[in-house]
């Protein structure tokens, strides 16, 4: 169970002495769920300050008392922070987005990326390759694995999106970015974040077929076969993972969390904030 961040506007924020509305704002921002009990106390603490009464002059002893029990308890929840339990990291759209658990390290993004480039350089022998990016979410992995391909190349870039800002493929595949470079006759290599429906990258494959390149590969970070709505080879994978949604390492939520060094899955408590 996830307890709902506390709001200012249920600790009556407006109506604090200024010396006070910096800490309990930065006190929203704190993550609650990270540590047993941490939003009791917390929500305790802070609603004494808020009950006590107004005074224009410098902060109390009292009231630097309380400052510190909050300090420490924020403190003992930072230390206490456990990488896999969620937490709440930002508010769009009128809801609270939250990480849950860690589904793939960064160690193991990092075995799995070496892991491919090594079976597809090992592909490479007498091919003359364009390694193509499809932006956004696969630019961290793009940029990991050609940067461990010691065989020549050219790279470009191909911008497609079926998501927008839910969790959902709509179904309907845009281009934003086409490629620049002329593929005819060469060897095509498609970078992609995740396989998922196989929507969006099935017309991708489509798109550069039409261009006459001599072969068109897939090589995926990540794959989910459960989810597929259409047949799309996938020629290199590195993790095939369950039917959840993940983020990090390129991969995003309303263009959010793709600087996450790990993959996480995104969750939201489906809450309305006031």
């Amino acid at each position: 169970m996830r307890h709902r961040p506390v709001r200012p506007a249920r600790l009556g924020v407006s109506e604090l002495r200024p010396e006070l509305a910096e800490l309990v704002e930065q006190r929203r921002e704190i993550d609650l769920d990270r540590a047993p009990g941490g939003e009791e106390v917390l929500e305790q603490t802070l609603q004494v300050l808020v009950e006590r009464p107004l005074r224009p002059t410098a902060v109390s002893q009292p009231d630097v008392a309380l400052i510190q029990l909050v300090q420490a308890e924020i403190a003992h929840q930072e230390a206490s922070a456990d990488e896999s339990t969620p937490r709440t990291v930002a508010k769009g759209k009128g809801r609270w987005q939250v990480l849950g658990e860690t589904v793939i390290t960064r160690a193991e993004l990092e075995r799995a990326v070496e892991a491919l480039a090594r079976t597809i350089e090992a592909d490479l022998e007498g091919r003359d390759p364009v390694f193509i990016c499809v932006l956004k979410g696969a630019v961290y992995f793009f940029t990991a694995l050609t940067q461990r391909i010691r065989h020549p190349m050219v790279v470009d870039f191909i911008q497609a999106s079926s998501y927008g800002a839910t969790t959902e493929s709509s179904g309907t595949v845009t281009l934003i970015k086409d490629v620049t470079v002329d593929i005819a006759g060469k060897d095509v290599y498609v970078v992609e974040d995740i396989v998922d429906t196989g929507l969006t990258l099935a017309d991708v494959v489509a798109l550069l077929r039409a261009r006459h390149p001599r072969s068109v590969q897939v090589v995926a970070l990540l794959s989910k076969p459960s989810r597929r709505k259409v047949a799309v080879a996938v020629d290199f994978t590195g993790i095939e993972i369950e039917d959840r949604f993940v983020v990090g390492f390129g991969l995003d939520f309303a263009e959010r969390f793709r600087n996450l060094p790990e993959i996480r899955e995104f969750v939201s408590d489906g809450e309305a904030t006031p």
